[in-house]
């Protein structure tokens, strides 16, 4: 799987990446490029650690098992200082009003609203208000918050204590770790997995959680909602509807 930040580097030392995409392969066809194993190399520049906003713990990792022989040290080096020089244009942090398109990387900063964006990480207590139209967080870390996600907005983890107060319409959330929170998701909103003590408030019509371990709570869940399987001291307020519990493991762990 191709991470952040995925790029294709061309022998005319040409950097191709997208805001849209981490996917090598999408962008070998936004560039129009064929692929006769000479003509690129697929990179991927890496935080180390999780080290989003800080550009010098990156590194260039090669994302193909042979490369052509104009791939030197010198064409990394200078690859490399190019990389971390576009990293650095996305990362914020002084407060904002609005963001729109594009990709950013939050730390100690408040966002207003953010349309169409795509927050790779959100570092520290960021806050965003709103998220709207297809905005994505791939991680939500430390204290971090969202208001508000709207449209098919999603958040890829939350990690700690980072908090998302509603969740509306077919937003999603993969996974949730430790005290991370949500206070309400309606429509078809989903999410991956709950770990520790992890809660949500309420899940209305198709709201889906396929594991909830530790502590991890659904206050409410109504209309279609399922939830795959529940451990230790995982509860459900209420159930309504069709809404149904594949595994309870509570018994079983006792």
């Amino acid at each position: 799987m191709c991470e952040f930040k995925s790029a294709l580097v061309l022998q005319s030392e040409e950097i191709i990446t997208s805001p849209f995409t981490e996917s090598h392969e999408d962008l070998i066809e936004i560039g129009g490029i064929k692929d006769n194993g000479k003509a690129f190399v697929r990179i991927e520049f890496v935080p180390t650690d999780n080290q989003y906003a800080n550009i010098d713990k990156y590194v260039l990792k090669v994302d193909q098992e042979d490369t052509p022989d104009w791939w030197t040290t010198e064409v990394v080096e200078r690859v490399t200082v190019r990389m971390r020089d576009s990293i650095r244009q996305m990362i914020v942090t002084e407060d904002k009003a609005v963001l729109v398109g594009g990709q950013y990387i939050l730390q100690d900063c408040s966002v207003k609203k953010c349309k169409s964006c795509k927050i790779v990480a959100m570092l520290g207590s960021s806050n965003v208000g709103e998220m709207l139209d297809s905005s994505t967080v791939g991680e939500m870390l430390d204290s971090s918050n969202v208001g508000v996600m709207l449209g098919s907005s999603n958040v890829g983890v939350m990690r700690e204590s980072s908090t998302v107060g509603v969740m509306r319409e077919s937003s999603n959330v993969g996974v949730m770790r430790e005290s991370s929170t949500v206070g309400e998701m309606l429509d078809s909103s989903n999410v991956g997995v709950m770990l520790d003590s992890s809660t949500v408030g309420e899940m209305l019509d198709s709201s889906n959680v396929v594991v909830m371990w530790g502590s991890s709570n659904v206050g409410e869940m109504l209309g279609s909602s399922n939830v795959g399987t529940m451990r230790d001291s995982s509860t459900v307020g209420e159930m309504l509807d069709s809404s149904n519990v594949q595994h309870d493991m509570r018994e079983k762990n006792k």
